[in-house]
């Protein structure tokens, strides 16, 4: 039953991971 809750956090932190270095990039152009 914990499985999809996993799932989910680690959906959460690659988006954030991924969605952050994005937004600084295109700040800092």
């Amino acid at each position: 039953m914990g499985n999809w809750l996993m799932l989910l956090t680690w959906a959460l932190f690659t988006t954030m991971f991924l969605t952050r270095p994005r937004v600084k990039e295109t700040e800092d152009r």
